[in-house]
């Protein structure tokens, strides 16, 4: 077995050193794989399985000794093909669109953020670029069944160039790194936390609340700190969102409208976390008490335009700053 760089080498002949040592390295993890498999009462033919497999399923590989899912080098290129294409035309159809949207929404099990974009196609596409609440949108599986005219001509928009700007940078950053196929569970990750058990890892807890005219969170390192407090208000976000923002007092009470506040409050209050803390060098875990908001974070929203710009910003944020998705909690209470 050669290693990469010694591929002429012949380690089971002995005839390289460095390619006999990585011989005899894989044959230990082959027998800790067998002897775990035993214990656990894993049943194996009677030929075995080998540990270091990669398998490949649609374009993405699965690597279960990495514990990642990636993707093959031509299926990434065609990815950042299909996005430059949409991104320099000025006109479109929802076909073309939804080619596009398709990939992020597949690839996005290999790429961190990249099925975030999706909404925001699929809101252009059906000409709903507005609202905070549920708008009619149709979803994938609506559109199958639905009577659309896939090739009507439909304007690729400022907002869809920001969102396919995004993509770009979200394949140059995360396209080769893959994500996790056992991402790390929320709540566990908390429940360590708080017993003081995450060892060597570097935490930053960030619990946020908001209200009709600001928000607050408190910024925590370690469970026996009180932690930072920081509070603010919307203006901010008028920046941010441009001609996307709507005024958090001006929308009245409905839950669409809550919901709103609550993702709006989250981007605010991990974008001031990120001036006080050097969020690359933390695992962030973000706990709010909207689990509308948290999912419109964690995925985007196809039903709000609203939530989806707000999430396009978030994961700008995440993005400029280098950062793995943050984790995201609901809670009842602040605690």
């Amino acid at each position: 077995m050669a290693t990469p760089e010694h591929e002429e080498c012949d380690g089971l002949a002995g005839g390289c050193p460095t390619c006999a040592e990585a011989y005899q390295r894989a044959l230990r993890v082959q027998e800790q794989w067998l002897d775990k498999a035993r214990r656990l009462n894993i049943p194996l033919s009677g030929k075995g399985h080998t540990a270091a497999q990669q398998g490949v399923f649609t374009g993405v590989t699965i690597d279960t000794v990495r514990g990642a899912f990636g993707m093959l080098p031509d299926k990434l290129e065609s990815l950042r093909s299909a996005r430059a294409a949409l991104a320099l035309s000025a006109m479109s159809t929802p076909r073309l669109i939804a080619r596009v949207r398709g990939k992020f929404l597949h690839y996005g099990c290999a790429i961190p953020f990249l099925a975030m974009v999706a909404p925001t196609l699929s809101q252009d596409m059906h000409e709903h670029t507005t609202g905070t609440g549920p708008v009619a949108v149709p979803s994938v599986r609506e559109e199958a069944a639905g009577d659309i005219d896939w090739d009507r001509p439909v304007p690729v928009t400022d907002r869809a160039r920001r969102a396919l700007a995004l993509a770009e940078e979200i394949i140059a950053v995360y396209g080769e790194t893959g994500q996790p196929i056992w991402p790390t569970v929320p709540s566990s990750f908390f429940g360590r936390f708080l017993a003081g058990e995450l060892g060597d890892i570097r935490p930053l807890v960030i619990t946020y609340d908001a209200s009709v005219h600001g928000w607050g969170a408190i910024l925590r390192t370690s469970p026996g700190e009180a932690g930072r407090e920081i509070v603010g208000g919307y203006t901010e976000a008028r920046e941010l969102l441009g001609a996307a923002f709507l005024d958090p007092a001006q929308l009245g009470d409905d839950p669409a409208a809550q919901v709103y506040r609550e993702a709006l409050a989250g981007l605010l209050a991990t974008r001031a976390a990120s001036k006080l803390f050097a969020l690359e060098r933390y695992t962030v875990l973000i706990r709010g008490d909207c689990v509308g908001a948290l999912t419109a974070l964690r995925k985007g929203s196809f039903r709000s335009p609203a939530l989806q710009d707000i999430a396009i910003r978030f994961a700008e944020l995440c993005v400029g700053l280098r950062l793995p998705p943050p984790m995201l909690l609901p809670h009842p209470a602040r605690s």
